[in-house]
């Protein structure tokens, strides 16, 4: 639907009329070009128009995406929020392939061939595909190295092919002074394949555009996502320090937001950090609390997920050269 349309229907469902929505700004035949889609409009017209009959510019795009062809990004992870445009539609394309083919041994060949489908899409030249590309590639890479039949895969090698792939997406996010829904979202992403410096670097440069963007579900959301991910990538290469600053950054974050599932999981890696530093019996004690909390409020997907989680730790514990977490 054109934004024209969209417009005078919700001004008619408000039973409003041309003059009653027109102002200074826009005059009566203004409006009248514009719903009939003969005149084009600027974001601060649009803005006032939009104030003028009581719906907020996030809603009124909403909207005319919900009633056109246009693809509606409606999660990522278990970020409950929408956006519209093709970015967010293949984003959502790569996590359904990535979480449907990436549990089972069996699943990673179709899981290759299917990322391989989804990235032939893709045009290099368009900055958001090239970068997207090269996402898609860093799963087909994972999903090889687990397919591997030889115990001794070499994860210093793929770690270190890993940050060369993801040169350019870290050149560009170093290149942009402020930082969008786009470039959180890139951090967010790429996160785990950063070296350790470059995500103690940029963490606070996107933590603090989360800040100031909470009015956009999705920044909200992505927030604690995104500095639960650098912890992991901390206490992986155990970089203790940057962990325990990490950690006290999300406590001030959480407090207070009655965000018990990301309060639980604070306290899995509280567990975690515990079982790295020497104090192994405390550490899982801690990880069987937070479980078992999960378990209580009846979240099988989370008990599943923390479980393997701890598995997984311990195994890191054991041979951290050869085993990573990522969250």
């Amino acid at each position: 639907m054109k934004e024209g349309q969209l417009f005078r229907r919700l001004r008619k469902d408000r039973g409003l009329s041309l003059r009653q929505v027109a102002d200074e700004l826009n005059s009566v035949s203004f409006i009248s070009k514009f719903e009939k889609g003969n005149s084009h409009i600027t974001m601060h017209r649009m803005e006032r128009l939009l104030d003028n009959i009581n719906v907020t510019i996030e809603e009124f795009y909403y909207l005319r995406a919900s009633k056109s062809e246009m693809d509606i990004f409606i999660g990522f992870s278990n970020m409950f929020s929408y956006m519209t445009g093709p970015y967010f539609s293949f984003l959502e394309r790569i996590q359904v392939i990535n979480n449907h083919y990436n549990q089972h041994q069996q699943d990673f060949e179709k899981g290759i061939i299917e990322m391989k489908k989804l990235s032939a899409e893709l045009n290099k030249e368009i900055r958001w595909q090239k970068y997207l590309q090269i996402f898609c590639q860093l799963l087909i890479e994972a999903y090889e190295a687990n397919l591997s039949e030889s115990e001794e895969v070499d994860s210093k090698k793929i770690v270190e092919r890993f940050r060369v792939m993801s040169r350019p997406v870290v050149s560009y996010l170093y290149s942009v002074e402020n930082w969008g829904v786009f470039e959180v979202l890139l951090f967010r992403l790429f996160q785990f394949t950063f070296p350790v410096e470059t995500i103690h670097q940029l963490l606070p440069t996107a933590v603090s555009r989360t800040e100031k963007e909470l009015g956009l579900p999705l920044m909200r959301e992505m927030r604690a996502s995104l500095i639960f991910s650098a912890l992991a990538s901390f206490l992986n290469f155990r970089c203790f320090e940057e962990s325990k600053e990490v950690m006290a950054l999300l406590e001030k974050t959480l407090y207070d937001t009655e965000d018990s599932t990301n309060s639980i999981y604070l306290l899995f890696f509280k567990g975690w950090y515990q079982i790295i530093t020497g104090s192994e019996e405390k550490g899982i004690e801690k990880c069987q609390q937070a479980i078992s909390i999960f378990r209580i409020l009846k979240q099988p997907t989370l008990v599943k997920h923390t479980e393997y989680l701890l598995e997984v730790i311990l195994q890191h514990k054991e041979n951290p050269k050869e085993y990573m977490v990522f969250v």
